[in-house]
């Protein structure tokens, strides 16, 4: 993208262990649970007006008329906390 590369202060590996834990944890079994019939997979590590159009065919295949609802879920240095003011821009 290039901008700076930013760190942040609790980027460690022990960290990085627990927000992974917590993930498979906590998120991925409710994904398991709700599975493609509530929930789509979008691919963010493609160009970010691929992502955009990607999650606007998700909200449309769900939501008739399409509805402007969405939920990031995703391991943890996914960029949801980054990406996400961007893609509901």
């Amino acid at each position: 993208t290039g901008e700076a590369l930013y760190q942040r202060g609790d980027d460690t590996a022990e960290a990085l262990k627990k927000r992974l834990a917590g993930y498979h944890g906590d998120t991925v079994p409710i994904l398991n649970h709700y599975g493609p019939s509530v929930c789509a997979k979008v691919d963010g590590n493609q160009p970010l007006a691929n992502v955009s159009q990607d999650v606007g065919t998700a909200l449309a295949a769900f939501y008739r008329p399409a509805r402007n609802v969405l939920m990031l879920f995703g391991p943890p240095g996914a960029g949801k906390g980054t990406q996400a003011e961007i893609i509901v821009a």
